[in-house]
């Protein structure tokens, strides 16, 4: 069968002027199932020449039927959103023909409540109406989302989250696939979340992969497949990777897989697990193949309250544009621990080329607590030479090879020796 109207309500009807119509519908409980056609505007009550208009409290069950509408359901903890089945297609917010009440999320635009996808697609549905318009599929404030299975893909927003958008709220993906997703200018390809945290368990399949975050006119293009920030003062933001895999995803700016920006708000911790503690591990996630324009091919993050710990798993194969030499990981900031895992180790040799090591100092560092380090920790050698002023540090004792960056001294992804470069006068 074949619906087309301009929205179906839930629970409530009003018949007068656009000024006096509610705000929200009644609950309602919405079923789709066997193989309807369904082409309509917003599913929900209320006013769409307004802007508004959500349907109340609401159970959405989706198991078929081959659907374009925006599901739009208003501020309540009890709101469900089940989809095993079925497709969600081609709705666009700002469509001209199909009126879509909401700005944001092109498939469903939630405010607090519970999303679960088990099954079933969404494609090609994009949040464009405005300049910051977010969320190419979905948009959630509050709640969770959680994936086990289904497709997300070729879903787009102008701002962030290409395919997924969630404030304040967590993320959970154990299966299906999200891919070719974009955002034009905004951060997370695929996902952006602000203020909530993410998770890929143990024993899951879920695939991200082939999203992009681009730049234009100055603004986002960070986390091509993931983006995880935060505005809270009291709530810390966990980030496990335990399983599956995020790979062939692009940023223009930072952290090709995934960016954990905390630069916003120093006055929480973000820690960022890769691959499950020692022989807890069961399955080893896989991140590789992406690429960032600047830094962290692989993995960004950015913050002197960012942490990465690396117990397993792959992080290898990716690459950037821009100057770094190891391109899989980088942190800015923050602390890096590598317990384990298919992460490149290297050495590091600091040459006094002529000059003395001052007292008992180490003159190697090694990738262990390093790893690819934008800002390391590690504390670099000082030598001392009669009659002379060290100058600078380069990978040839003539001062003829590389100069790397001051605080990019410790990036590299292969065993590398430093030499002391010299002038004469004390």
């Amino acid at each position: 069968s074949l619906t087309n109207s301009a929205g179906i309500g839930g629970g409530s009807s009003y018949t007068g002027s656009e000024t006096d119509a509610p705000d929200n519908g009644g609950d309602a409980t919405i079923t789709i199932s066997g193989n309807p056609i369904i082409r309509t505007g917003s599913l929900g009550g209320g006013s769409p020449g307004k802007g508004k208009g959500n349907i109340g409290s609401a159970i959405i069950n989706v198991s078929g039927g081959d659907i374009q509408a925006q599901f739009v359901m208003a501020d309540s903890d009890n709101n469900v959103f089940n989809m095993n089945g079925g497709k969600i297609r081609n709705s666009n917010t700002s469509d001209n023909e199909y009126i879509c009440i909401q700005d944001n999320g092109g498939a469903v635009y939630m405010k607090k409540g519970t999303f679960t996808m088990s099954g079933g697609e969404i494609r090609q549905c994009s949040a464009s109406k405005e300049i910051d318009s977010k969320g190419g599929a979905i948009y959630l404030e509050g709640g969770s989302f959680t994936m086990t299975g289904g497709t997300i893909h070729e879903c787009s927003s102008n701002s962030d989250g290409g395919a997924l958008y969630i404030q304040g709220g967590d993320v959970t993906i154990s299966g299906g696939t999200i891919q070719n997703n974009v955002t034009v200018a905004g951060n997370g390809g695929a996902i952006s979340i602000l203020g909530g945290n993410f998770s890929m368990p143990e024993n899951g399949t879920a695939t991200i992969s082939e999203n992009a975050a681009f730049i234009r006119n100055n603004t986002g293009g960070d986390g091509g497949g993931i983006y995880v920030t935060s505005t809270s003062t009291t709530h810390d933001v966990k980030v496990e990777i335990l399983s599956g895999s995020i790979t062939n995803n692009s940023s223009d700016r930072r952290g090709g897989g995934l960016c954990v920006d905390m630069t916003s708000n120093q006055k929480i911790n973000a820690n960022v697990t890769v691959g499950a503690d020692g022989s807890k591990s069961k399955t080893n996630p896989l991140i590789t193949t992406n690429t960032a324009l600047i830094q962290g091919g692989g993995l960004y993050v950015k913050g002197a309250t960012a942490n990465i710990t690396i117990n397993g798993g792959k992080i290898l194969g990716n690459t950037t544009t821009g100057y770094v030499a190891n391109p899989d990981v980088a942190n800015e900031l923050g602390m890096v621990t590598l317990n384990g895992g298919d992460v490149t180790h290297v050495t590091i040799t600091f040459d006094g080329n002529g000059g003395n090591l001052k007292g008992n100092q180490a003159v190697t560092a090694t990738s262990q607590d390093i790893v690819t380090a934008t800002k390391s920790l590690v504390t670099r050698p000082e030598f001392e030479r009669l009659g002379y002023t060290f100058l600078e540090w380069n990978t040839r004792p003539d001062g003829k090879g590389t100069t790397p960056p001051d605080d990019n001294i410790m990036n590299t992804s292969s065993n590398i020796t430093y030499f002391a470069i010299w002038i004469p006068g004390a």
